[in-house]
């Protein structure tokens, strides 16, 4: 079982509970993106993918780093890879990730 306290789980599972922010976590979770790939895969505004990421960044799922004007995203963890990949949403907390 993964070690993330109630709190965040709650938070976590709340915000992949949305398809879109679930596609996104699980994409950055396979591997670093650039921004503008992101865009792509989510086919949507920039805008409304750079608001899902800001909610997954500010739940600490992901991270982000530049090089010059370009921002890359990943995944925060090991253990949150782990636990993006097995989540299966309306689950119950108690599923073993």
């Amino acid at each position: 079982m993964i070690d993330i306290d109630p709190d965040q789980r709650a938070l976590l599972r709340t915000l992949l509970s949305h398809p879109l922010k679930l596609r996104l976590a699980r994409a950055v979770s396979e591997g670093e993106l650039r921004a503008e790939q992101i865009v792509r895969l989510c086919d949507r505004s920039r805008s409304t993918a750079t608001a899902h990421l800001r909610e997954l960044r500010k739940a600490g799922l992901i991270r982000t780093r530049r090089c010059g004007r370009t921002v890359f995203y990943h995944c925060a963890s090991e253990e949150l890879r782990s636990w993006i990949d097995s989540f299966e949403p309306g689950s119950s907390d108690r599923q073993p990730v």
